[in-house]
């Protein structure tokens, strides 16, 4: 079954959870798909990219080589205005970004970067949401804007249908000591979104789809969820000249004083 079909069916694998319901009865053959890309357009100014940053642009590359006839585009766009986004500017974005993420890392001057951001903004400046022709499924696989319930409510009313997320972590409210001086407070906002709008829930693993619903400070109410877990591009290279001799290590997460990674040989 194709990552949009488990998406849609959506049943809960969760333990101790029993109560299930099909958010999307009927033929989900014809369902449309609207993904949220709202997360990549605000970071158009970073030439390097976040792990969130790779999951949005990910779904983006496979949805549109699965379901290139059923997805649709949308974003609320830097300029505070939710709409539908052009397919051939999603393109070339998400091309021209890819690029910028290989060959330029933080070398990308100021200027060429807001050059390059105001070009995509125009680019992709927002179009009017047309009706519903019928079942329609907008998916958010970033946390941004959850934080803001205002705005999810019209974004959702504006698509007239069904609201699906998937949730990275939980860490800033389950241990408050590794995130940002607000970052509890924060993260408990989006986790009052999801509860209050989200027909169905998406988790990058077991784990954290645990951790959502059986937090001890979570009354999560019962609909479908699944585990999507991350994928990897598999790509092969010759390793750079000059490659470290043991004793060294490698550290796969974004390097932060808040992650208080430490390291002992």
């Amino acid at each position: 079954m194709s990552l949009p079909e488990r998406i849609l069916e959506a049943r809960a694998p969760v333990r101790r959870r029993s109560h299930s319901f099909d958010p999307l009865p009927g033929n989900r053959s014809n369902v449309e798909i609207v993904l949220d890309l709202s997360r990549l357009l605000s970071r158009v100014l970073h030439p390097s990219p976040t792990g969130v940053d790779r999951v949005e642009l990910a779904y983006a590359r496979t949805l549109k080589r699965l379901v290139p006839d059923r997805l649709r585009y949308a974003a609320l766009h830097p300029m505070g205005i939710y709409g539908r986004l052009s397919a051939a500017g999603v393109d070339a974005f998400l091309e021209h970004t890819e690029q910028r993420w290989e060959m330029l890392g933080n070398e990308e001057t100021a200027v060429a970067a807001h050059r390059f951001g105001l070009a995509q903004c125009w680019a992709l400046r927002p179009q009017p949401v047309p009706k519903p022709n019928g079942q329609r499924v907008l998916l958010q696989v970033s946390p941004h804007h959850l934080d803001r319930p205002a705005t999810v409510a019209r974004k959702l009313q504006r698509e007239q249908s069904r609201f699906v997320c998937l949730v990275h972590d939980i860490i800033p409210v389950s241990h408050p000591e590794y995130a940002r001086p607000d970052g509890r407070a924060r993260h408990d906002r989006r986790l009052a979104t999801i509860e209050t709008f989200a027909d169905g829930i998406l988790a990058n693993s077991q784990a954290t789809l645990d951790s959502l619903v059986h937090h001890p400070g979570f009354r999560f109410r019962q609909r479908p969820a699944r585990v999507a877990h991350l994928g990897v591009d598999a790509r092969r290279r010759e390793p750079a000249s000059g490659t470290a001799r043991p004793p060294y290590f490698v550290c796969v997460a974004t390097i932060e004083p808040r992650k208080k990674i430490f390291v002992a040989f």
